[in-house]
């Protein structure tokens, strides 16, 4: 089973956000610290989704802040992860009505993916 890397959800997310011309308006560093958050989140509500695929075992996550790699979640959790994301950007955005409204419709696909 392959593994979620940061760098694709970056990059999903990002064009979910039309974010995708440098200078950005979210960070690279953020959006990996709200891919750990997510993380977390999803192992939490479902600590059989962590793996590790070289050894069959679950795995700590891993917080990267300046560089990409693989999070402990298998591809089927790479929709809510990338919802969870979108949902943490437009919070920072959320003194306007319409970024708040956005952020709470991708959290609710975020918690309608995790049943």
């Amino acid at each position: 089973m392959a593994l979620i890397g940061t760098a694709a959800v970056i990059t999903a997310v990002r064009d979910t956000l039309n974010d995708t011309v440098a200078t950005y308006r979210w960070s690279s560093e953020a959006m990996r610290r709200y891919i750990y958050d997510g993380e977390m989140m999803i192992l939490k509500s479902h600590p059989e989704c962590q793996y590790d695929t070289a050894v069959a075992v679950a795995t700590d996550p891993t917080l990267y802040t300046a560089t990409d790699g693989d999070t402990t979640l298998t591809e089927r959790w790479r929709v809510p992860l990338e919802h969870y994301v979108v949902f943490r950007c437009l919070l920072e955005d959320a003194d306007d009505a319409a970024n708040l409204d956005l952020a709470k419709e991708h959290y609710g696909l975020f918690t309608a993916e995790m049943e």
